[in-house]
């Protein structure tokens, strides 16, 4: 970082950091100034107790982190190094262990989100406990595989019509089921990356909805160069109290849902959210 982006602090003047401190002592000001270079710049986030520092680029993260640290340090709060997780758009060359983030494998080298999946295949012989631990072993917050998600949980609710006590065999049929959803599973998850930052500033959005007998479901992308990637996605079932609901209005239901994660979302979004003449009865769904 070149000195128009951070400040030497062993050149500061010591009575002008005396005035910043929020208590002052001469020991605050010598710890300063024997501290790294002080950025003019700081990103930096606070999430329950994990602390985030970013920037444009990966030198003005790092130094973001320097600083904030030491300065933590001189209150007496220490991270744990082994707990750092260093990234950067476009991946990283150094060697380096892959990390983890929000239930995602992070493949650094390419700076890419890889789904979990810790189940196995089903023996010969599987009952509902086994299979619950099974279709559970799939964890995708972000709906980046909502697909096979969604297949599982239609898989489950056959299981649960017909075992009603966790011992319960499951029948062949469903066996075979359960099989080949841990298939497509291990294919996808082996086939899948999603890259992990996507730059939303000067680009928008599609929001896609639809719906089947059995479910709804709702797709948001990225217009632009971005449009393969799928930002996040969400979807559910039908209970059987909808089950005899029309088509059309089974697709209002995922139009709901679909205002319902917009809304929910556009507060982190840096995107402005255009509404049709025929959404106004939705309108007190609508981002404010």
């Amino acid at each position: 970082m070149n000195s128009k982006e951070s400040v030497n602090a062993n050149i500061l003047n010591d009575d002008l950091v005396y005035k910043i401190l929020l208590f002052p002592t001469e020991e605050g000001v010598n710890y300063i100034k024997d501290g790294p270079p002080i950025p003019k710049k700081v990103m930096f986030e606070k999430f329950v107790d994990d602390l985030f520092f970013g920037g444009d680029t990966a030198e003005e993260a790092r130094s973001s982190k320097e600083f904030v640290t030491h300065f933590f340090k001189g209150h007496g709060l220490i991270t744990d190094p082994l707990k750092d997780l260093t990234t950067c758009h476009g991946g990283r060359e150094e060697l380096h262990d892959d990390g983890h983030l929000l239930g995602y494998t992070l493949a650094l080298d390419k700076d890419q989100l890889v789904c979990m999946f810790s189940g196995y295949m089903p023996a010969e012989q599987c009952d509902k406990r086994r299979a619950c631990a099974i279709l559970s072993s799939l964890y995708d917050p972000m709906g980046l595989l909502l697909e096979v998600d969604m297949a599982g949980r239609l898989i489950w609710r056959d299981i649960c019509a017909t075992c009603k006590e966790w011992s319960s065999i499951l029948t062949v049929e469903l066996i075979d089921r359960l099989k080949l959803w841990v298939r497509q599973v291990e294919e996808v998850v082996a086939n899948t990356r999603t890259q992990r930052f996507v730059e939303l500033a000067e680009k928008g959005i599609i929001v896609s909805t639809d719906a089947s007998n059995d479910a709804w479901g709702v797709d948001i992308r990225c217009t632009g160069d971005y449009l393969p990637v799928r930002v996040m996605a969400r979807g559910g079932l039908f209970p059987g109290t909808q089950a005899t609901w029309s088509i059309p209005r089974k697709e209002l239901v995922g139009v709901y849902h679909g205002l319902k994660i917009v809304k929910a979302i556009s507060s982190y979004l840096p995107v402005k959210t255009f509404l049709q003449p025929l959404q106004a009865p939705l309108q007190d769904l609508t981002p404010r």
